[in-house]
């Protein structure tokens, strides 16, 4: 899981959170994407992968997508190490 905050002008805050709670019944390998100002009732998209290597690209495109759209990292967790180095690497490039 990770998540990412931008501040608006009114001072509220837009979230964008990956995380894959879930497993999906047509593709192996998946992760959901919640966004807006709430984070328990966000809007919610669920991306589906034949391999891993297509959800890691997609996976960095959507966080560099952020990074450059001002967002910043609130939290992050993993545990595979991949995605932990992963995380950290964005945390780091970004901070």
């Amino acid at each position: 899981m990770i998540t990412f905050y931008r501040p608006k002008k009114d001072g509220s805050l837009n979230y964008y959170s990956i995380h894959n709670r879930q497993a999906h019944l047509f593709a192996k390998y998946c992760f959901i994407a919640t966004y807006g100002i709430d984070q328990q009732a966000g809007r919610e998209r669920v991306y589906t992968f034949k391999t891993r290597i297509a959800m890691d690209r997609k996976l960095r495109e959507i966080f560099n997508e952020r990074i450059r759209g001002g967002y910043k990292v609130l939290y992050s967790y993993a545990k595979l190490p991949q995605y932990k180095e992963m995380f950290n690497e964005i945390k780091q490039k970004h901070a």
